[in-house]
């Protein structure tokens, strides 16, 4: 099944669409930061505990607030301003950049003189500035969500198929997805009225217990993002072709920002003999659209996510955690598991020598 997300998405991990450069100057602060690689070429020295309470973790870069210019100036022994003119070697203002057809598809907005004036080419694709746009700007620090290793391993395996060795190539390419905007679920006249009830109150339970989930349903088709609907020998309407006939099955939709925005689910009424087996799996596959979530073998047997059989299935604390987990703003959304593993080991080893959590920069 070919399947294409909050109130904040993150600042610094617009892995996959956009492009930073590794050192940075916010000359309204008057704050510098700079690649903690130069930082070592300068100082010669490792980190005190008070320049690590200031690193921000970039795409491909950490970076480390330096505080006084001239420290770099005398390191140099060169003028402050043709230090800062430097910019491909020393210093520069912070760019970043999309796709051009991401910013297309997820912004719908016309592009500027200014614009075409500032793209660049990177392997083939034309790249926007969008640092200078208005929604870019808006920003939020969430300190880092520390988790036992145990449980990330579980999460790593869910959400990027780590330990699904037939996955092995295809999980690299895998980024953490979710919805940022709110659900609004329409249901059809074709699903079952039983499946229907539940659904809704397994809907509302989980938009009570998950903070940034936030789910509606809707009588206007026009105005919803999210469709259910039945699929049987009476009623075979489908609202998406690309899923396959008499299957409970979905199809979803993202953005370049991983950002769900549509997504139909099916189904069958007539695919278990028993109701109670329909209204599992139909939970089972709604609870699934939340993350584009996979089977592990980590998980006890009745878990919703686990991979193991069980006759007596049924949504776990651990299916709960890990959905609170997906959807909070200590973790940053869209990125790769390399970079995923990256982030939290950096933020776990400031933790240990600081005792203070690292913060992920996320904007509106």
């Amino acid at each position: 099944m070919k399947l294409k997300l909050i109130l904040i998405v993150p600042f610094f991990l617009l892995y996959s669409t956009s492009y930073s450069q590794k050192t940075t100057r916010n000359k309204k602060n008057n704050k510098t930061y700079i690649s903690i690689r130069l930082f070592k070429q300068i100082y010669d020295r490792t980190l005190t505990k008070e320049e690590l309470e200031t690193i921000k973790i970039k795409p491909n870069d950490t970076l480390v607030l330096i505080n006084n210019l001239s420290d770099i100036e005398n390191q140099f022994s060169v003028k402050k301003d043709s230090l800062i003119n430097k910019t491909d070697k020393v210093l520069h203002q912070s760019r970043s950049y999309m796709t051009l057809s991401q910013y297309r598809k997820a912004y719908n907005k016309p592009l500027t003189k200014t614009d075409s004036e500032n793209y660049k080419f990177k392997n083939g694709d034309t790249l926007i500035l969008i640092s200078d746009k208005d929604f870019y700007k808006k920003r939020v620090s969430v300190p880092y969500e520390p988790k036992d290793s145990v449980f990330l391993e579980v999460y790593k395996d869910v959400v990027y198929r780590k330990y699904q060795k037939k996955d092995t190539s295809a999980s690299k390419k895998i980024r953490l997805k979710h919805w940022r905007h709110e659900i609004k679920i329409y249901f059809a006249n074709s699903i079952d009225k039983t499946v229907k009830n539940e659904l809704k109150s397994f809907a509302n339970y989980l938009a009570k217990e998950v903070d940034s989930l936030n789910i509606s349903f809707v009588k206007d088709i026009e105005k919803s993002n999210y469709i259910i609907y039945g699929y049987d020998s009476i009623n075979n309407y489908k609202y998406d072709k690309r899923i396959r006939s008499n299957k409970n099955d979905f199809y979803i939709s993202w953005n370049g920002n991983q950002w769900f925005y549509d997504c139909k689910l099916q189904i069958n009424k007539y695919s278990y003999k028993k109701k109670a087996d329909l209204i599992l799996k139909s939970k089972k596959l709604f609870f699934n659209t939340l993350g584009r979530f996979n089977y592990t073998r980590k998980l006890p047997k009745e878990s919703y996510l686990s991979l193991l059989y069980s006759k007596n299935k049924k949504f776990t604390n651990d299916d709960l955690e890990i959905l609170k987990y997906h959807y909070s703003y200590g973790i940053c959304k869209g990125m790769d598991l390399n970079s995923f593993e990256e982030s939290h080991l950096k933020a776990q080893e400031i933790f240990k020598k600081t005792g203070n959590h690292l913060h992920f920069v996320n904007k509106y």
